[in-house]
Formats: C-alpha cells, sequence, structure tokens
C-alpha cells in the first residue's frame, strides 16, 4: 500500500468513524461508489489502521458463549459468573439466568416437561408470580414419595404451577418402581402412561443433570442408589444422570438397574423435545453436562463458568 492510498483510508476511516458518516455520504463527498468506501473501511482493519476493543466486563463470558454454541451447534448458550464464588452463591446466579431466560421464552410455548432435583426445586422457589395461564406443565417422571417431596416433579409442577397460574397433569406413581413388574404394572395404568406420552411431546423440557460420584449427589442422599449401584455405573462408564437416566461418555443410556426401574420418559424421548433446556450448577457436573450436550440433550444450556470453560476446553 503507497503513502497516497493509505492517507485516503485514514482520510474515509476518520469520516466514518469520528465523523459518523454513512458510507453512501462519504461515498457522495468522495464522488466514489459506496464498494469503494467499503473495500477501503475493510483495508482499514486488515492492516491495523483501525483496531477495535470491546472495553466491558462481559466480553469473556457473552464471548465463551457464542463460541460454545458454534462448536456444539446449541440453539442458546447462556454463562452465569462463577469464579471466588461459593456453590450455593453460584447456584443462584445460574437459577438468576435461567428465570430470565424462560420469563421470555415460556410465552412461545404451550407445554413444558418438568424433571426434578434441587436445580428445578431452587428455579420453582425462586420464580416470580407471572401470568402464563396458556401453559400446561407436564412432570417427566414419576413423582410420589414419603421424604423429600418439595425435589420430586409432581410438587415442582405443583410450584410453577402456582407461580404461573398455569395448568399441570401429575404422574402419580414413584421416581423408581421396586421391579421391573411393579414398574410395568404402573405404566400400563392409562391414568400414568397418557401422562408419559403427553410428557414425550411437549415443547420445552426442563431439565437438572448430576454426577452419581459428587459427594452431594441427590440420589445417593435419598436413597435411590447405593454402593452397588455406584460400582454398576463404574463398570459401564456412568458419567451422569438425567431425568434419573443415567448415560455414559458417549451419552447413551446404559443397561442398569436403576433405568430399568426408573417410571419416566427416556433419553432418547427427551431428544425429540424441539427445546431442551438443560440448567447445571457446580464444577463437578462438567463431564456429565459435555456428554450430554454431545449427545443431543440440550438446545438451550444454562451454566456456570467453570462448566462453560471445561465445554470449551474438551
Amino acid at each position: 500500500m503507497d503513502w497516497e492510498e493509505r492517507k485516503e483510508i485514514v482520510k474515509i476511516a476518520i469520516f466514518y468513524y469520528y465523523k459518523n458518516l454513512t458510507q453512501d455520504q462519504i461515498a457522495k463527498k468522495l464522488n466514489v461508489s459506496r464498494s469503494v468506501i467499503s473495500r477501503s473501511l475493510q483495508k482499514a482493519k486488515d492492516y491495523g489502521i483501525i483496531n477495535f476493543y470491546i472495553k466491558d466486563e462481559s466480553f469473556p463470558i457473552v464471548n465463551m458463549q457464542s463460541e460454545l454454541e458454534e462448536k456444539f451447534r446449541l440453539k442458546k448458550v447462556i454463562i452465569s459468573p462463577s469464579y471466588n464464588l461459593l456453590d450455593h452463591e453460584v447456584l443462584n446466579l445460574v437459577i438468576k439466568e435461567a428465570i430470565a431466560y424462560l420469563k421470555v421464552a415460556l410465552k412461545n410455548v404451550n407445554t413444558v416437561g418438568v424433571s426434578w432435583g434441587s436445580t428445578l426445586k431452587t428455579l420453582a422457589r425462586e420464580f416470580p408470580y407471572e401470568d402464563h395461564k396458556h401453559l400446561t406443565l407436564l412432570p417427566l417422571i414419576g413423582g410420589i414419595s414419603k421424604m423429600h417431596i418439595e425435589l420430586h416433579s409432581n410438587q415442582i409442577c405443583y410450584d410453577l404451577m402456582k407461580k404461573l397460574y398455569c395448568h399441570s397433569n401429575f404422574l402419580y406413581a414413584p421416581a423408581l418402581a421396586e421391579n421391573t413388574l411393579i414398574k410395568k404394572t404402573f405404566c400400563e395404568s392409562p391414568s400414568i402412561s397418557e401422562v408419559l406420552e403427553a410428557g414425550r411431546n411437549v415443547d420445552m423440557a426442563l431439565l437438572g443433570i448430576a454426577s452419581p460420584y459428587a459427594n452431594d449427589n441427590l440420589m445417593r442422599r435419598i436413597g435411590y442408589t447405593t454402593n452397588l449401584d455406584l460400582k454398576e455405573f463404574e463398570s459401564l462408564n456412568v458419567v451422569g444422570d438425567i431425568n434419573s437416566r443415567f448415560f455414559n461418555q458417549e451419552g447413551t443410556e446404559v443397561n442398569c438397574r436403576i433405568n430399568n426401574h426408573v417410571i419416566g420418559i427416556s433419553l432418547e424421548d427427551i431428544k425429540n423435545i424441539p427445546n431442551i433446556v438443560l440448567i447445571a450448577s457446580g464444577i463437578q457436573k462438567k463431564e456429565a453436562v459435555l456428554a450430554a450436550v454431545k449427545a443431543g440433550y440440550a438446545h438451550t444450556l444454562i451454566i456456570d463458568e467453570r462448566i462453560a470453560d471445561y465445554l470449551l476446553h474438551n
């Protein structure tokens, strides 16, 4: 690039970036075509005559969101800060982001499937009162239990129903049957099979995710999984569960005791739902989230920054 051309490019850059003239206005002023102005502005970038800096603390997270959306072909990724924060603080920030997303997204769907667990319990507790009378909620897994009823799908649906002024169906069956015969009996009941079928056909699914090996794993804490189950999971390379369906590093639902006893829709059923909203907080879930995303168990991913960083580099 000679000196004269460089001066002309600088002049065009000043008109465009400092004096806020449009490309058409500059073209008329210099008596050239608009394409000449466009090419000159591009050269200004290519040769380092102009440089851009985004001076905002949100840039790293927004950039990470875009990179993850592209890497995993996700509809939307939302990331909350997590470094130097306590676990409960991280969870609260993730839930805050999930609520902000859902307040808009729920306007465009009619049916929402709801799983269970502490993340979704917190979501229901923190959700503000909103008018979504058009909505119908459906549990994606059984929700009858003597203990910890606040964590189960029926209760979460009920709590959200009150917050959203909407409708809800309920699944009058346990999350886990004692054996496959009892499961078969439950699933053949019309009142249960109809709700499960409706759950397979919802517009949106709200899901949590867990690692069975985490110290605070909910299913271990309430007695759904035992040490024998953990050994079985290890032998099958299990990395996580969604809707109490355990899957391996490839995201495949494994053949294990728990999966054979679950009264709820399968991971293959979940993959057919148009918008799967997967919400995760806690670095211990990173491998489970990675496998789930690769397997297609999320369209909208709402996670904390540490999980996001792991996904970006693996």
